[in-house]
This record gives C-alpha cells, structure tokens and sequence, in this order.
C-alpha cells in the first residue's frame, strides 16, 4: 500500500502491506505494519499510521472488509504482552503480533 499511495499521498503516515484472503466465501484483510518496536517513540508513530489509516479507509470499498490491523517488529522488540501501550493499541484496533504474523 505504502508504494501504490507514495505519489497520491506523499506526505501521509501510510500503512506498508494489505493481504488479502479468502476462506469459502469469506474475505478478510491484513492491513500489516512492519516497523522497530524498540520502545515508546515507535508506539506514537504507530498510533499515528492506525490513526490515518482507519481515517482514510472510513470512504473506500477495502474499509467494507472484514479486517485486522497488525503491527509486526522488524527487529527486537522491548514490548511484552502485557505491556499497557500495546493494549491501548490492541483497544484501537491494532494488534502487536512481534516479529512474524501467521495467517
């Protein structure tokens, strides 16, 4: 998503990757995050990409969708699962899932 939007939305807080699936007559999509997950400052710049992002699909036939919003590290993470800012984002829609999602 990230490239496709680049020249329509440069300056936006875009999300990288949806992945689509469909089970039976089922659809669902990924809307997935890759980005460090080393402490507090990448928690607000997260915040702020699920904040466009669920802004942005309010108009749009993918908003339609059934969906999950996952955040995936892209290194080490300094988060545990209990951690309060991840369950303020899991609150907002946004599930931290470390470093691999499987779908």
């Amino acid at each position: 998503m990230d490239q496709a939007l680049i020249d329509q939305l440069p300056n936006a807080p875009r999300w990288d990757y949806l992945v689509g699936q469909k089970v039976g007559q089922v659809s669902q999509i990924y809307w997935i995050e890759v980005h460090p997950a080393g402490g507090e400052n990448h928690v607000s710049e997260i915040q702020k990409k699920l904040q466009w992002l669920v802004g942005w699909l309010r108009d749009k036939a993918l908003g339609r969708y059934p969906r999950q919003i996952v955040w995936i590290a892209s290194g080490k993470s300094a988060f545990n699962a209990r951690d309060p800012q991840l369950r303020m984002l899991a609150n907002k829609g946004c599930r931290f899932v470390g470093r691999s999602l499987r779908i």
